[in-house]
């Protein structure tokens, strides 16, 4: 766990995406965003197709092939009760767009692969291997990985470490 913290807690303080000097590459999200918010415009700029929040809770995000829409679920106006996604930003080498995704009370991410338009599992914080093989998400002190299997899709191989576990893959 100690070299999951050593690895993943510098990039909880990256804004977005962010590639690392030796070769590994994450999308971070800091927890507050919120949706609508003047940080999540800045980022919605800076998407490569096109994002936009349409609508107060409706979010569009385009991909090379379409576009897909995020809808919050009401009640709105009851923060542990409704459920709702922020745009974090995208990362044009991993052709992934990474969304803050708040569920009840439950925080943590998802991905939307640029190059597809498939939604696929994430966190608030997912580092790749140099191969983009595999990847590790991590949302409070939950941490997931994950490994691409057929069709590129993410599959989760480890759920839910928490405490002293240890995952032998090292990344870099």
């Amino acid at each position: 766990m100690n070299t999951i913290n050593r690895i993943l807690m510098p990039l909880l303080l990256s804004p977005a995406a962010a590639p690392q000097g030796d070769g590994r590459f994450a999308l971070s999200c800091d927890a507050l965003l919120t949706p609508d918010s003047k940080e999540e415009t800045l980022r919605l700029g800076n998407a490569p197709h096109h994002a936009k929040r349409v609508e107060k809770h409706r979010l569009e995000v385009s991909w090379v092939g379409g576009r897909q829409a995020f809808v919050n679920k009401p009640p709105y106006d009851e923060p542990f009760a409704c459920t709702t996604r922020a745009y974090c930003g995208s990362d044009a080498q991993l052709n992934l767009h990474l969304l803050l995704k708040r569920d009840e009370r439950l925080l943590t991410g998802v991905l939307l692969d640029d190059r597809i338009g498939g939604i696929l599992p994430g966190g608030q914080t997912v580092m790749f291997s140099p191969d983009r093989g595999y990847s590790l998400a991590r949302s409070g002190k939950v941490t997931t990985a994950f490994f691409r299997g057929i069709r590129n899709q993410l599959l989760p191989t480890l759920r839910g470490c928490t405490g002293t576990a240890t995952i032998g893959y090292t990344f870099g």
